[in-house]
């Protein structure tokens, strides 16, 4: 599984994320919101499964048009930190 998802994470291809996934960004994001009512509850600290659920929510897209993409597309969201014009800050440098 991991050398797939190392695989995987050579192109950010949005095409590519969707190809086979191991796990999609949804599927992770119905686990952790499913423990947040029982945490909340039971005043348990759920400040794991909200930041948790947070990148993902960013990581599926404004309109969740990523929803249904492999898991390692958190990467855009954790480690390619994008402005407006969907440019890393590594290019927008190369720009300046």
């Amino acid at each position: 599984m991991f050398a797939k998802s190392h695989a995987r994470m050579g192109s950010r291809d949005p095409q590519d994320y969707l190809a086979n996934p191991t796990a999609t960004i949804d599927n992770w994001r119905s686990y952790w919101t499913s423990r947040l009512p029982y945490m909340r509850t039971h005043n348990l600290n759920s400040r794991v499964p909200d930041f948790a659920v947070s990148l993902l929510n960013e990581a599926a897209g404004p309109n969740q048009e990523h929803q249904h993409a492999d898991i390692t597309r958190l990467q855009e969201v954790v480690r390619y930190e994008t402005d407006s014009k969907d440019e890393t800050p590594a290019k927008k440098a190369r720009k300046d």
